[in-house]
């Protein structure tokens, strides 16, 4: 939690997500519904709970990013109370897998609905497997009626807090009957399925087509089965690529071509199963969960290409408990060789995953989107006195821009071509097009991770006399 709350108190710039987040909070609640939640591509928990949140913790940087750290923290307890039956190993990888993730680290702190989305998949995975493996006890009705509660009230405000997480939801259910069948599961199935289709049928086809939400979500272009598993791979494991991941499985096939290869395989298999027939049932309900999932996704990429690294956060809890189980079964092994070569490849995956974090936080806590600082320079240097073109909504940048005229920026030839212009959640290749489309005008920049992304273009002789504090020539 220290990693993943580095400089979460200096406030730093909000990025172009984030400031969504604080518009939409800052609004009426009857405005954050109508206007901003019926209209996103997410479901509204999130949005609501945070509503609620700055009410005590208040609307700052901070403010806004507290909620997901305390959800990120219960993340990692949620971790150790699913996990404390086992091997402390298994805990102790369980819960370092995730806390150096480089997809948790980077949006426990960050003023979106992922560290939300983490919390109620890592309950939903966790009861999921409690209940298939682990129904004994002192008083075993007891423990199951307590993990059925969280099992279904997880799946369905997961279903809530992220449309991936719905997805994922869908599969965890739906393998869990099959794995768990019986009358009473069925039943209590199909009533948890029904109520997990209220939202997205109200969301996406009785407010507005579902084609008005994916019209906002056309930048994304992924590759046919290739791109999805890239993301699903940089969502859960950044650090094997899709290339070496593709290596990596053709060389374990082509070693299942020998015959004693796949003698030792199969004698190493039945040892694991006999000596731990638990971490054997769960490590193969992980691993089915986490195949289906990717399945399904690649399947609905072909209809609607939707995959970002980001949204594949849902699928690290179950990553994480696999690790720890593959972790405990190394354990089991005979040889010496095998285990201590299993612990260090094991180590090296957290050790490479810890870098990963570091150097993504930084990225982020640079900040990535130093919005803050142009809205600083702009508003003390005066430049925007009569006006400036915005190249972002306006509404959407309350939390900075609040007393800043801006107008839409339409080209250069949109009738304000006297008007600085403000880029605002940029690339750098848009612009460059910007630059080129308005030749004569001076580009600064703040200090910011991604170059390019925030920007002001200004007629040089606008510059004379005033001070352009914290932005510097673009590069």
């Amino acid at each position: 939690m220290c990693l993943a709350g580095w400089r979460a108190l200096s406030n730093y710039s909000f990025w172009k997500d984030e400031l969504f987040t604080a518009a939409a909070v800052a609004d009426s609640w009857g405005g954050l519904v109508q206007r901003w939640i019926l209209p996103d591509t997410a479901p509204p928990l999130y949005g609501l709970l945070l509503k609620a949140w700055v009410v005590l913790a208040g609307p700052s940087e901070f403010g806004l990013r507290s909620m997901s750290l305390a959800f990120a923290c219960l993340s990692l307890i949620a971790l150790g109370i699913f996990t404390y039956r086992g091997r402390p190993l298994r805990t102790l990888v369980t819960i370092l897998f995730l806390a150096c993730s480089p997809s948790f680290v980077g949006h426990a702190q960050e003023a979106r609905n992922y560290a939300l989305t983490v919390f109620w998949a890592t309950c939903l995975t966790g009861s999921s497997l409690a209940l298939t493996q682990r129904a004994s006890g002192s008083n075993p009705s007891r423990r199951r009626t307590l993990l059925g509660a969280v099992y279904a009230l997880s799946a369905l405000l997961l279903s809530l807090s992220h449309y991936f997480g719905y997805l994922y939801a869908l599969v965890v259910v739906l393998v869990d009957a099959l794995r768990r069948p019986g009358p009473g599961l069925r039943v209590g199935t199909v009533g948890l399925l029904m109520a997990m289709q209220i939202w997205p049928l109200v969301h996406l086809v009785l407010t507005a087509p579902a084609s008005e939400r994916l019209a906002r979500v056309q930048w994304i272009r992924v590759a046919p089965v290739i791109g999805t598993l890239q993301e699903y791979l940089a969502g859960i494991l950044p650090i094997l690529g899709i290339q070496a991941a593709l290596l990596l499985l053709a060389g374990v096939f082509a070693a299942l071509l020998f015959p004693a290869v796949r003698r030792k395989a199969a004698s190493a298999l039945a040892v694991v199963q006999s000596r731990s027939p638990f971490l054997y049932g769960e490590t193969t309900q992980l691993l089915t969960v986490l195949f289906i999932f990717a399945a399904l996704m690649i399947v609905v990429d072909l209809v609607r290409p939707i995959s970002t690294s980001r949204n594949y956060v849902v699928a690290l809890p179950a990553a994480a408990f696999l690790a720890g189980d593959l972790a405990s079964l190394i354990r089991v092994q005979v040889s010496k060789f095998w285990r201590w070569t299993g612990f260090a490849v094991l180590s090296v995956v957290l050790l490479a995953l810890l870098v990963g974090s570091l150097s993504s936080l930084h990225r982020r806590t640079m900040p990535m989107m130093n919005y803050k600082v142009l809205a600083a320079a702009v508003q003390g240097s005066g430049i925007c006195l009569e006006g400036c073109r915005s190249t972002s909504n306006p509404e959407r940048l309350v939390a900075y821009f609040r007393n800043v005229d801006l107008y839409a920026y339409r080209g250069a030839a949109d009738g304000r071509s006297h008007a600085p212009i403000l880029g605002l959640g940029e690339n750098q290749r848009i612009r460059q097009k910007i630059i080129n489309d308005n030749p004569g005008m001076s580009c600064y920049e703040p200090i910011q991770s991604k170059k390019g992304s925030v920007f002001l273009l200004i007629r040089p002789e606008e510059v004379v006399g005033k001070t352009l504090k914290g932005l510097h020539p673009c590069v």
